[in-house]
């Protein structure tokens, strides 16, 4: 049996070229069936697979009392064959989407250890049920061909040798091998999504179908990633087509909305990875936001904590915040330009998709009108200097906040206002001349220019959006209620 297996896995290695000769290979073994089974493949390919350097590598999360037994077995195991034996250990923590947080790291963990002691290849163990189980889960996730194409063989330096193999021959062959593997007890906690889909839903769908339907979803994975494998190419065919520039990154606007909305997609996608890092998987919103914001003759969008998108001149350039920071504070420029953005007195100006109103009350007016931060503030107009001032929310601004002693960050006040990272950097700050920040329109009022009993003259300042079918009605509404 042990022949056989490492026959065919032989041959899935070089049917996809995922192993070249002379090639020096770190292999992720986490003591468990499926990465012993690994390691011991390559110990007895070695040879015939001209490997230069073989090693194995530990990660210990940091969570489980065995992760010190699990350590030595895997460097005895390591030893036996004549291999190196990398470890590293994480300290995680307990709770929301931890095996997804414990992947990110152990990929980073792993990668550093490749890029320091000089590896060609990451061997990671990933079998035909694993694809199966991923392929249920992201398409429960509403994800597109690439999150239903499965689990690719090889990305970028890391190789997956054992994608052709079931998890009951691969059990066999360490058990031929003479190994014992080690039983991680998580991988029967239900509490985990895989564990969920591989425990109970495909047993209940093998059930209903009456056989096993594994088989049939790797099939499903494989068709659907050779056309992803095409759309791939055809992808970065067309990124190299629209790209003016690397540093930043620079496509054409014009070119991108030729497309179709399928290659507009991925191009979206290939842009944000190229700019962050390969394995960075950009969310539908994010995408959705970015080919949004490419319609536009001019627009700022933060797409993730440090990236930003700009949309200037027909060019959309992405780059992280940084690097592109001469590049907004033009934009900035422009947008000033472009927009009634200075509030000479009080009246009624027009914003992007909204109108904001200025006009001075009676403190009786107030009492029928009470403030919200989402649409109406009232300012002492003695403690001001016009022109008043709109402009887009600089990120790293402190504003001061009624009930904190202390400034509170953009960045805290529009997550605790649950604002979309992508909306955050097209978001307005309401200042006065001396640049005293009143408002981040629509979101949160300062501790600045506040009205007291004593306060003499009153300013009402009311922000709405214009939904089409009803900016007539609400211009009269806004204006009557000020």
């Amino acid at each position: 049996m042990a022949a056989s297996f490492e026959e065919r896995a032989r041959d899935f290695i070089a049917s996809h070229e995922l192993v070249p000769p002379g090639s020096s290979v770190l292999v992720a073994v986490s003591g468990g069936p499926d990465s012993c089974a690994l390691f011991l493949l390559f110990s007895a390919l070695r040879q015939k697979l001209a490997i230069k350097r073989l090693a194995a590598i530990y990660v210990d999360h940091g969570l489980r009392p065995e992760s010190p037994s699990e350590t030595l077995f895997v460097a005895d195991l390591a030893k036996q064959h004549g291999a190196e034996f990398y470890t590293g250990k994480l300290n995680m923590q307990h709770g929301p989407a931890l095996q997804e947080r414990a992947r990110d790291l152990r990929y980073k963990l792993i990668d550093s250890i490749f890029k320091k002691e000089g590896f060609d290849l990451v061997a990671i163990a990933h079998q035909a049920d694993d694809v199966a189980e991923t392929l249920l889960i992201n398409l429960t996730r509403g994800s597109g061909p690439l999150g239903l194409s499965g689990i690719p063989p090889k990305r970028g330096h890391f190789i997956r040798p054992l994608l052709a193999m079931r998890r009951e021959e691969i059990e066999e062959y360490c058990r031929a091998k003479g190994v014992s593997p080690v039983r991680d007890s998580s991988n029967n906690h239900l509490d985990y999504l895989r564990n969920r889909f591989r425990l109970k839903l495909l047993p209940l769908w093998a059930e209903f179908a009456g056989r096993d339907v594994r088989p049939m979803l790797v099939r499903s994975g494989q068709i659907i990633a050779a056309e992803e494998d095409y759309m791939a190419k055809e992808a970065e065919a067309a990124f190299n087509r629209l790209a003016q520039n690397y540093n930043p990154l620079t496509l054409s606007q014009c070119d991108f909305q030729k497309l179709h909305l399928a290659m507009q997609r991925r191009v979206a996608r290939l842009a944000i990875q190229k700019v962050l890092n390969h394995y960075y998987q950009p969310s539908f919103e994010q995408v959705a936001e970015f080919i949004k914001a490419a319609t536009a003759k001019s627009a700022l969008l933060w797409l993730a904590d440090n990236m930003v998108l700009a949309v200037s001149s027909g060019r959309l350039i992405l780059a992280e915040r940084r690097e592109i920071a001469s590049k907004i504070a033009e934009l900035f420029e422009e947008q000033k330009q472009q927009n009634t953005l200075k509030l000479p007195g009080p009246g009624s100006y027009n914003l992007p998709n909204a109108k904001l109103i200025i006009k001075e009350v009676t403190p009786e007016e107030i009492k029928s009108n009470p403030p919200s931060d989402a649409n109406l503030i009232y300012v002492a107009a003695e403690e001001i200097t016009w022109p008043l001032k709109i402009d887009l929310l600089p990120a790293n601004l402190a504003l001061p906040v009624l009930g904190h002693k202390k400034p509170v960050k953009v960045n805290k006040i529009l997550s605790d206002a649950k604002i979309p990272p992508a909306e955050r950097a097209q978001k307005l700050l309401l200042c006065d001349a001396d640049e005293n920040p009143l408002w981040i329109v629509g979101v949160r009022r300062s501790a600045l220019a506040l009205c007291r009993p004593e306060t003499q003259k009153i300013l009402a300042i009311y922000y709405y959006q214009e939904l089409q079918a009803e900016k007539a009605e609400e211009t009269k509404k806004a204006e009557e209620i000020i």
